[in-house]
């Protein structure tokens, strides 16, 4: 399944959404057709899903495939601490922030802040600086421009530190 979805992404960021969509179809074949619980699997084929949709560019759709996600992932995880839960929040802010609704998207942006920082090496994770990216969008949102300002730089500051100069 995680081979099927791995592809699914790969083609929705090119674009190929018939091909992907009918990946994702199988996934979800599979998952129902096994005769027991898998919620794990689904919460992934629910979150790769919403990123179908919001590529899409069909936010609501996104939304309520991610919020399937998060509703499993909070129930799966007693240990809400989760990495696989911070990057469900931050697909959740991103999609809020898309949809002009910034108070929300914030709010799930700083959860999985929240849950990075608290993991070991959380300072190293690659959502860091997606997150601080985000944040600085939604700053620039509400007109907050040096906040937005040390939000990107934070992002920068920590792409340089992961990926290296020539990445960013």
């Amino acid at each position: 399944i995680q081979l099927l979805l791995s592809i699914a992404e790969t083609e929705t960021q090119l674009a190929r959404y018939d091909e992907a969509s009918k990946r994702l179809d199988l996934c979800k074949q599979i998952i129902e057709s096994s005769g027991k619980a898998l919620p794990k699997e689904e919460a992934i084929l629910m979150k790769y899903t919403a990123i179908f949709w919001q590529q899409k560019g069909q936010e609501y759709k996104a939304l309520e495939a991610i919020q399937k996600a998060k509703d499993i992932q909070t129930t799966l995880y007693q240990n809400q601490n989760d990495l696989e839960l911070a990057e469900t929040y931050l697909i959740l802010g991103n999609i809020h922030l898309a949809l002009s609704k910034p108070i929300p998207a914030v709010d799930y942006l700083q959860k999985a802040l929240d849950i990075i920082e608290s993991n070991k090496n959380g300072q190293n994770h690659p959502d860091m600086t997606s997150i601080y990216n985000s944040m600085g969008i939604y700053n620039r949102i509400l007109n907050r421009y040096p906040e937005a300002q040390r939000a990107y730089e934070k992002s920068l500051e920590i792409s340089l530190e992961f990926y290296g100069r020539n990445h960013v």
